[in-house]
């Protein structure tokens, strides 16, 4: 009932509005703007024009400024009060600086209203009209006639409510990026990726799940190492690395790689802050394992289909391309990695059902100069570790049932019907 209230009040405002917009040469019909609403309010009273738009002591009208008016048994909290007044500037500057690059990456503000020009008999929006719940919008509509009747569509949804990340003042890498990583029973090869990190990163936060039989200790202040029931599985400890991270960024590594001077976790930050992209990988050792999807839609299920290569280079960076998945080791918006997840169904081998499972709301990209190293394959000679790398080699390995399970999975949960 609140949303039929709500339209009639819009068609009510805007037709008797109508005589408020101007002619213009080109005939287009002008596009709402805030200050048009101080002359809308003089076709009302304001009283009644707060009472029309009221819900749950309200206003839901549109203004230049929100207020927090707290009503009677409530309480109302200014967020700018958490802050000193002496940071406060630098801190409104550092959050208008991430609005503005979250603004980008979403393609926010949206386009204008497509409008149907005024000569038929009326003017009138045809697509691009969005509203929240409960809130009312100016719909730009010229009538010339008045035996007409106008019909458009109105999206009705909240806006996409923002996740920033403060990097501090001084903007360091450790204020932006953690590294996040899951390790099953190869302890030294952790210790080992972790001593590398720490000679080129040595203050970086590193997030580590862990699924093994036995806990490790690890004497290092900036690790965050979390334990998991044994075997729980790949995606699951991967889902819960993540879930820990608290910087903008993080950087996703397997347990066995080798951070070099060829590693420049920088390099990677420098193109999701300068570009729209989701997910930036890199290049294990010249292995960058970029691969483009394509999808068809059918009636009983969609067609995918995988292939090798990237889309198109990425403009401004010349050892960079657009594609649609990496290898592991990327670095991702924080958010947008949560927003997808990983399935946590998938136990044992699992890399690219994540891309499958982001397609369509992630912008993947890889690029060639940013280089981390891999550790060599050769097993481990003390008889306790390479012991535990030949039950490692049983998880890690796929069984007959693990694909028919991924399939059956694609085919439900994705709705795809097959794939190439």
């Amino acid at each position: 009932m609140s949303v039929l209230f709500l339209a009639l009040g819009i068609v009510l405002f805007m037709f008797r509005s109508v005589y408020l917009y101007p002619e213009s040469s080109s005939n287009k019909a002008p596009l709402p703007q805030p200050s048009l609403a101080a002359g809308m309010l003089k076709l009302l009273p304001e009283e009644h024009i707060k009472n029309l738009f009221t819900h749950d002591g309200i206003w839901l009208f549109p203004k230049n400024q929100c207020k927090c008016e707290a009503l009677k048994h409530q309480e109302s909290y200014n967020f700018e009060n958490a802050y000193g007044q002496t940071d406060l500037p630098a801190v409104k500057m550092r959050r208008q600086a991430e609005f503005e690059h979250f603004q980008r990456r979403e393609g926010l503000p949206r386009p204008p209203p497509l409008l149907a020009q005024a000569n038929l008999p009326f003017g009138y929006p045809v697509h691009g009209v969005e509203v929240m719940p409960l809130h009312t919008i100016p719909i730009p509509v010229s009538l010339e006639s008045n035996s007409s009747v106008a019909k458009f569509p109105v999206t009705i949804r909240f806006p996409v409510m923002p996740k920033l990340y403060d990097p501090g003042p001084e903007r360091k890498l450790r204020n932006l990026v953690s590294i996040a990583t899951k390790t099953f029973l190869r302890p030294h090869k952790l210790m080992t990726m972790l001593q590398s990190i720490r000679e080129y990163y040595p203050d970086l936060t590193v997030i580590v799940a862990d699924d093994s039989k036995e806990p490790l200790k690890i004497n290092d202040s900036h690790v965050e190492y979390y334990t998991m029931p044994y075997g729980k599985g790949w995606f699951a400890g991967r889902n819960l690395a993540i879930s820990q991270v608290t910087t903008k960024y993080v950087l996703w590594v397997d347990d066995d790689f080798l951070f070099s001077d060829k590693t420049k976790i920088e390099v990677l930050v420098d193109v999701l802050e300068k570009t729209e992209l989701d997910v930036v990988g890199g290049s294990v050792l010249g292995n960058m394992f970029q691969f483009k999807l394509f999808l068809e839609h059918s009636k009983n299920g969609d067609c995918l289909h995988r292939r090798t290569g990237f889309f198109r280079p990425l403009d401004g960076f010349p050892n960079c391309v657009v594609t649609s998945g990496v290898v592991n080791f990327f670095l991702a918006h924080t958010e947008r990695l949560q927003r997808v997840g990983f399935d946590p169904r998938l136990q044992r081998v699992a890399h690219s059902e994540f891309f499958i499972d982001g397609l369509g709301s992630l912008l993947v990209g890889s690029c060639s100069d940013v280089i981390i190293g891999h550790q060599p394959h050769s097993p481990a000679k003390d008889p306790d570790l390479a012991a535990l790398e030949k039950t490692y080699n049983i998880y890690r390995t796929n069984t007959n049932n693990e694909i028919q399970f991924k399939l059956a999975l694609h085919y439900f949960k994705n709705r795809l019907q097959c794939a190439t």
